[in-house]
């Protein structure tokens, strides 16, 4: 009689392999969970600590007359613990991970206009600048904005309370004049717009300055799904307004610092004489528009060197500012979106302009200025539209505009940005 033997059975080859496949699946789905979590509790200590480092701030401007810091010293005057100005996610090897907002430096805290939607500090690292001052750890422009929590940043404001915000943001704060095309209910593709309502709370609708069929039109799906209002240019040898919307006076009616961004494309017209482009939006201080006064910003396409001698057929975008000669500062084609805009300074005398052009940011400083014959401008009216025709030999060109958003007081480079990229994601073809 023979002994019973007991086989011991292995994992077939197959089986094996499917154990592995199985723990490799389980690893590719839950490493990822884990490496949010852990991301997660950075986040949260990233938020901690900027909650601090905003009350310290508060407390700053507390103690001296509730003027907020400096950017030159703001970071030795708030003194917090080294340990709440490093974040997790950046590491011990980064002495400080945050940005203080260069906007709202030396301001009063009754001159910050949205407390709870301007921006204190963010996660950020102060890159870089052509800026002839600058300071570490204080955020000049978007470049310094750091999107390290998972593409998202945590940011607190004036009013003290922390967020985790997408970059870019939509600035809402200080906006005294909006116009989207896409607000504009009740209107027919092609049909014509008698006021076009002013969506920032504000209520300086604006209203076309003509009755007659070269008022404003409206143009459904014209850029990127969105709609845009087809201002008609002046087609006569005067300086008659024909399309555009008519002087409004400003609520609030005086503003010393502003600043316009707008997404808008010029259309090539010709009617027979030297075509010149049309101013897209003009103010100045009182309720005549005049050719010497306020400040403008134009699109040219001029077949005999345009506006600052810019070369034939070459469309612009100029700023002409408190009685400066024409300043040359952009080009592109006939019917291409672009996301521009300028920020006047009668404060401190100065005007900047921006635009974006194939992909990349360009600015232009004006040196600053001496003030004309009328003294400091401060911006009381306002015009959108086609309406430059001086010389009495020029018609100037038609220009569809998506959306126009006016801020005063105005934004500091941060914000800036942030809106001039919030747009370029809602416009995707104007970069």
């Amino acid at each position: 009689m023979h002994g019973s033997r007991t086989v011991t059975r292995g994992f077939t080859l197959i089986e094996l392999l499917v154990v592995i496949a199985i723990i490799a699946i389980l690893a590719a789905i839950l490493f990822p969970v884990f490496a949010k979590a852990r991301e997660k509790a950075r986040q949260s200590s990233c938020l901690n600590n900027q909650r601090q480092i905003a009350v310290a701030m508060l407390m700053y401007a507390q103690d001296h007359d509730e003027m907020m810091p400096d950017s030159s010293n703001v970071w030795p005057e708030i003194n917090v613990d080294r340990n709440i100005l490093m974040c997790p996610t950046k590491g011990k090897k980064v002495a400080n991970a945050y940005v203080y907002n260069d906007g709202v430096s030396s301001l009063a805290l009754g001159e910050i206009v949205s407390p709870e939607s301007t921006v204190l500090t963010c996660d950020g690292q102060h890159s870089a600048t052509s800026s002839p001052v600058t300071y570490d750890n204080v955020a000049y422009s978007g470049d310094d904005v750091d999107e390290r929590h998972s593409e998202k940043l945590v940011a607190t404001f004036v009013d003290g309370h922390v967020q985790v915000l997408d970059y870019p943001w939509e600035v809402r704060s200080g906006m005294v004049l909006h116009l989207d095309a896409a607000s504009i209910q009740g209107i027919a593709a092609d049909g014509y717009i008698d006021t076009w309502q002013d969506t920032s709370g504000k209520g300086n609708d604006m209203t076309a300055q003509r009755t007659d069929t070269w008022r404003p039109i409206y143009k459904a799906n014209i850029v990127d799904g969105h709609a845009a209002v087809r201002i008609q240019g002046n087609r006569w040898f005067s300086q008659t307004a024909y399309g555009a919307f008519a002087n409004k006076r400003f609520t609030p009616s005086n503003m010393a610092s502003v600043t316009a961004i707008t997404v808008a494309a010029p259309v090539a017209q010709t009617y027979g004489g030297t075509d010149w482009g049309g101013r897209l939006i003009h103010a100045n201080s009182g309720p005549t528009i005049g050719t010497t006064d306020g400040f403008r910003m134009a699109m040219s396409n001029s077949s005999s060197g345009g506006w600052g001698g810019l070369g034939a057929n070459s469309p612009a975008v100029t700023i002409n500012w408190a009685y400066s000669n024409w300043s040359p500062l952009y080009f592109w084609p006939n019917g291409e979106f672009q996301v521009f805009g300028y920020m006047l300074d009668n404060e401190n005398m100065k005007a900047d302009a921006f635009w974006q052009w194939n992909g990349s940011r360009k600015a232009q400083s004006m040196a600053t200025q001496t003030p004309g014959a009328n003294g400091l401008m401060q911006t009381k009216y306002f015009k959108v539209g086609a309406d430059y025709c001086n010389c009495g030999s020029h018609f100037s060109d038609d220009m569809d505009i998506a959306e126009l958003r006016v801020y005063s007081p105005k934004l500091g480079g941060l914000e800036r940005d942030a809106m001039i990229n919030f747009l370029l994601t809602k416009y995707p073809s104007a970069k």
